[in-house]
């Protein structure tokens, strides 16, 4: 009995710690390459380190598209000391910055970054304009109804896979707040579109 005792309790702590994907700096390689990384004008390179800091490249390859990448795209992260950037380049390998400046229609210039940036993506749908926000002018950007769905050594999943709606994944990659010179901020939001069919689209139109 006691034998069973130990070998259930070796088993429930080796599920434990298989039920956990994988290391979290991969995990973003994945959500990069099977988010933005699915447009045609855009590549996600592997991950590598230098320095004990995790770097993923993403290169684009036009103009627009680099400077979209460089502003919309989520730069530094930390997972409990595990250090990850992610650099946008041209297709000469070249750094590109963000721009500082967002003129003087800032809403419309962080749309046409977003757009930029998501250009020819399969899973983007379009950006929404909000004149308010919670207190403050917004854009919701709209995906579709999908799944992005990477292998992620998940044991809880038959084939092992990471399974995510693709607006979270994009939620989780690009940058939510903007702030303005003038100290103005604007709000980002992620939203999936309604699907056509289904008990979803008539509760909508219930409350309309």
């Amino acid at each position: 009995m006691k034998i069973r005792f130990l070998l259930a309790s070796t088993l429930l702590l080796v599920c434990m710690n298989a039920l956990a994907l994988s290391p979290p700096q991969y995990t973003l390689q994945n959500q990069l390459e099977n988010s933005i990384g699915v447009s045609p004008c855009v590549t996600v390179q592997e991950i590598r380190e230098e320095n004990g800091v995790f770097l993923i490249d993403v290169v684009g390859c036009d103009e627009s598209v680099c400077a979209g990448l460089a502003y919309v795209l989520k730069t530094e992260y930390n997972y409990g000391g595990i250090q990850v950037q992610v650099r946008v380049l041209d297709k000469n390998g070249v750094l590109v910055e963000a721009q500082e400046s967002l003129g003087d229609d800032p809403l419309s210039e962080i749309k046409k970054l977003f757009q930029d940036a998501l250009k020819d993506n399969p899973y983007f749908s379009k950006v929404i304009d909000s004149e308010q926000g919670f207190f403050m002018p917004a854009l919701w950007l709209e995906f579709q109804a999908e799944i992005i769905q990477f292998y992620a050594d998940n044991i809880g999943d038959f084939y092992g896979n990471g399974n995510y709606v693709a607006s979270d994944v994009f939620s989780e990659i690009m940058i939510n707040d903007f702030v303005q010179e003038e100290d103005m901020m604007y709000s980002i939001f992620y939203s999936t579109k309604l699907k056509q069919n289904g008990s979803s689209v008539q509760l909508f139109k219930a409350f309309r």
